[in-house]
């Protein structure tokens, strides 16, 4: 498999061991690429959703954002948005 095959995957390791950002760069790595592809073309991208991690807790979806939004280049900080979409709290 190569980077560039866009499958599905499962990812099992101890906490600390860096899976927050195994998975999580490449994604940002991507929308990267694309989104420096369409300013070459001159073309806006289109508002919709690009990737979705899914995590058993409220807690880990939280840890997962932060970690996700420190590494977004600060030059798309405003293109790329993450977000953690979470229930069993107040609005």
């Amino acid at each position: 498999m190569h980077l560039n095959s866009h499958v599905d995957m499962i990812i099992a390791a101890r906490t600390g061991q860096g899976k927050t950002l195994c998975f999580g760069i490449p994604i940002i790595d991507i929308l990267v690429r694309r989104l420096q592809k369409l300013n070459h073309q001159g073309e806006e991208p289109i508002d919709e959703i690009k990737g979705l991690i899914m995590s058993p807790t409220r807690e880990l979806a939280i840890q997962i954002k932060d970690h996700l939004e420190a590494v977004v280049p600060s030059e798309y900080g405003d293109k790329i948005k993450v977000c953690a979409l979470v229930g069993g709290m107040s609005i």
